[in-house]
């Protein structure tokens, strides 16, 4: 198969950069012809790994040129390396109506890589007047609209592809529980991201686990919420029975210098900051990873950390966590309040054996994210699609 990847960003940059470097690499591995078609270029020199059989071609921005100039690009590309399928990574970046001119010649699929309905208080900002419109509205009519708008926004592109991929079968669940199957016309479907890591852990390495609570994220206070970490945190040291466990935090972002401060500030002590590393070697000493965002997508972090032995420790604030915890089995979903995470967190560090269960069970779990698995789904979904003229 000829298959051809639209994105802003290539080959490093965040999340869907990682899935569409991982699906690539897979990709022409098995013998595909992979196309990639990108906004921006940006490989640092400790660059993970691309497979040189992997083509890639610059387009410019939607904001630099014209619509005609945008599509002509895209159209030469396609034409010139006899693109089957194209699959459009970046949602709402790059609409598929770029697209419009090869629907029914060639199998298109656009992909939404993020949560689906975000809860109101991720947008709750005053400076955007959301404050303002929830109180108007009320919070029951403020959320109905908002749900509205957002499934209205997805529809709009049902026209222009063949299928509408989201991260996870809880969103499709959603999705169809406040729309309805007459709304989703057939396009709409979910394929799980991949594991990016290749982490192996043997039997000496689990054993020799240290007392450690991970937390790898961007720092990033609006989405990720790492000041509620630190106040968990801060309780947890106080607690004798834990003075031989640390809390060390992995990652860069706009709010990395404001949690040093709140540390300070609190007077905790056994807390490390990293910075952006190659977190393997944190999952494989550590034994607990946090997770408190507000909300996520289908965050790798979670099965990353269970192929390392870590149990992830997750508030339920996004459906797609219950496609990879099951409460107890393989970590923990905890509901939206602090004293019941700490109290889960207190009584994991406490109970060596239901710790060491849920850890091995997360290392067998999280196999089904491996890329081979994902990338058999993609080829099936793909030849799935009859092209018929549209």
């Amino acid at each position: 198969m000829n298959i051809a990847f639209l994105m802003s960003k290539w080959p490093v940059d965040g999340g869907i950069e990682t899935v569409t470097r991982t699906l690539a690499n897979e990709m022409v591995a098995r013998g595909h012809q992979v196309l990639v078609m990108y906004t921006m270029f940006y490989l640092p020199p400790d660059a993970p790994f691309v497979d040189n059989r992997i083509m890639a071609e610059p387009i410019l921005q939607a904001a630099e040129t014209s619509d005609k100039v945008l599509k002509n690009q895209i159209d030469s590309y396609i034409t010139k390396y006899e693109i089957e399928i194209v699959i459009n990574q970046c949602f709402p970046t790059w609409s598929a109506r770029f697209l419009e001119k090869f629907k029914g010649r060639v199998k298109i699929i656009e992909c939404l890589h993020m949560i689906l309905f975000f809860p109101s208080r991720y947008k709750r900002l005053g400076w955007r007047g959301y404050d303002l419109k929830m109180r108007l509205c009320g919070p029951w009519l403020f959320r109905y609209m908002e749900k509205k708008r957002r499934c209205e926004s997805i529809e709009r592109e049902f026209s222009y592809v063949d299928k509408y991929v989201l991260l996870a079968e809880s969103y499709v669940k959603e999705y169809i529980n406040f729309r309805g199957n007459r709304y989703a016309q057939g396009k709409l479907t979910f394929m799980n991201n991949p594991l990016a890591q290749n982490l192996t852990l043997t039997d000496e390495e689990f054993a020799k686990k240290e007392n450690v609570v991970l937390c790898v994220a961007r720092m990033s206070e609006m989405e990720k919420r790492i000041s509620y970490m630190i106040d968990i945190w801060r309780e947890i040291e106080r607690d004798e029975r834990f003075a031989d466990w640390r809390f060390d935090i992995v990652g860069e972002g706009p709010s990395l210098e404001d949690y040093k401060t709140q540390v300070g500030e609190l007077g905790i002590q056994r807390v490390t900051f990293y910075g952006y590393q190659n977190p393997c070697v944190y999952y494989k000493k550590s034994k607990i990873l946090f997770m408190t965002s507000v909300a996520e997508g289908l965050p790798q972090t979670i099965v990353e950390a269970q192929q390392g032995g870590v149990v992830p420790i997750v508030l339920d604030t996004f459906s797609s966590v219950h496609d990879m915890i099951s409460d107890g089995i393989n970590g923990r979903i905890i509901p939206n309040s602090k004293k019941k995470f700490l109290k889960a967190v207190k009584d994991t560090m406490l109970n060596r054996s239901e710790w060491e269960k849920m850890a091995k069970n997360g290392m067998h779990s999280c196999k089904q994210f491996e890329v081979t698995h994902i990338v058999d789904k993609w080829e099936r979904l793909i030849e799935g699609i009859t092209v018929n003229g549209g």
